[in-house]
Order: structure tokens, then sequence, then C-alpha cells
């Protein structure tokens, strides 16, 4: 008799989805670089007129967290992510550039069924 292999994926990411859920609903800030980190001064700085889907990785203290996301400002080295929590606030943080990757929209943000983010 073995273990729980066969569900264990659908378990485990479950497990993730409350561990961020929870995280973000503390209420605490996502990290963000600095200006330091972000070469602000240094690199330029690309403005996008429409907002792009992203998925990257944010942090809340030492959790690192895959959040969906939408970005239009980026530097060389870092992205700035704009997203929402599962309360319906908004973060907004700095990320290293490595850590973000394009997305397709989901069906709810193409009807418009979530509000839009500024």
């Amino acid at each position: 008799m073995g273990g729980r292999t066969r569900y264990q994926p659908s378990y485990d990411a479950a497990r993730e989805a409350k561990q961020r859920d929870s995280v973000m609903r503390r209420g605490d800030p996502p990290q963000s670089l600095s200006d330091a980190e972000i070469g602000r001064g240094e690199v330029a700085v690309t403005r996008s007129p429409e907002p792009i889907a992203v998925a990257a990785w944010a942090r809340y203290g030492l959790t690192p967290i895959l959040v969906n996301a939408f970005t239009s400002t980026w530097t060389s080295r870092a992205v700035e992510i704009v997203w929402r929590t599962p309360t319906g606030d908004t973060h907004r943080a700095w990320v290293w550039a490595n850590a973000v990757a394009r997305r397709s929209i989901t069906t709810d943000e193409r009807l418009g069924a979530l509000p839009p983010l500024r």
C-alpha cells in the first residue's frame, strides 16, 4: 500500500495557495527594491502606455510568493509590479527583472470582472 502520491501534487498546490493567501491577508506590505538596486538615476526607465500581464515573484518578509500582476514600468535591472491581494488591496513593489515573466490575461481580467489596477 502506497501513500498519497497520486494526489500529492494537488495537495501541495492547495497548501501553497493557502499559505500564499494567509501571508497576503496579514496586511504586511511587500518588500520592494531600493533606489540603488533599481538603478534610479543610472539606467533608463521604460514606461508602457498599456499594462502588461506578468507572473512575478514578490516577497512578504522571508516568504516568496508567485503573483499574477501587471507592469508598465521597468529598467534593465528591475520591474515595478502591481497586483491585487485576496482581500482586494492593491500592492505594488519593484522586483528583480529576472523574477518576472509575461503571462496570458485571465478570463476575469479580459471580461472586466476585476477592477483595473492603477
